[in-house]
């Protein structure tokens, strides 16, 4: 499969997978999916513009270009915009300056530590140490999920390139309670910790 086909079927199954996601918000006359060459700006605008109808609910007022750089530099970089890309981005009159700048940051070194900081906040529960150095390079690689997780739960120390990768696993090993339960939300979403004490209801 080569790039351009993957990025269509990627594109194909967000749009159908919002679409099952918000159909039950959108009002009986306007149940449709839309077409898979829909762009991903106007469908998810569709969905959720639909689903405020069917709720009549008003939509808040955008933010100013001020906030909004704000906001989404805080949320790509971990910081806020320095005073010359604030002067420069109110200056721009390009109308993509914020698409523009949206690829600038995620271009940027400090996309990438930012999000090694924010996947070990999440794994670590603040805790600090040697998983951020790993993480940082996982993510500078572009590693896959799956493969970071096997990394993570089959850490292996004498691999210089996972250095770091088994610090999830030191902080929990003294309690295996806390490390199944922890894996199991981390990983698959699902919180087990109820099974210390009960039994599962399909159990007899």
């Amino acid at each position: 499969m080569n790039k351009k086909t993957t990025q269509y079927t990627l594109k194909t199954s967000l749009i159908v997978l919002m679409g099952l996601f918000f159909m039950p918000l959108v009002s009986k006359g306007e149940e449709k999916m839309l077409p898979p060459e829909t762009s991903i700006e106007k469908a998810i605008d569709y969905y959720i513009e639909a689903s405020w109808k069917e709720k009549k609910l008003k939509p808040a007022v955008a933010s100013d270009d001020t906030v909004w750089l704000r906001r989404v530099s805080l949320d790509l970089a971990g910081r806020i915009p320095t005073a010359s890309e604030a002067k420069a981005f109110a200056e721009d009159k390009d109308p993509a300056k914020k698409q523009k700048t949206i690829e600038r940051l995620i271009a940027s070194p400090l996309h990438l530590r930012h999000q090694a900081q924010e996947i070990e906040t999440f794994l670590m529960n603040g805790t600090k140490g040697a998983m951020s150095e790993y993480l940082t390079k996982a993510i500078t690689e572009n590693r896959s999920w799956d493969r970071i997780f096997k990394e993570i739960i089959l850490a292996d120390e004498s691999d210089a390139s996972n250095k770091g990768s088994s610090d999830f696993l030191k902080t929990r090993v003294k309690d295996l309670d806390k490390l199944t339960n922890d894996v199991s939300v981390a990983f698959f979403g699902v919180n087990v910790s109820c099974a210390q004490c009960h039994d599962h209801p399909l159990v007899a």
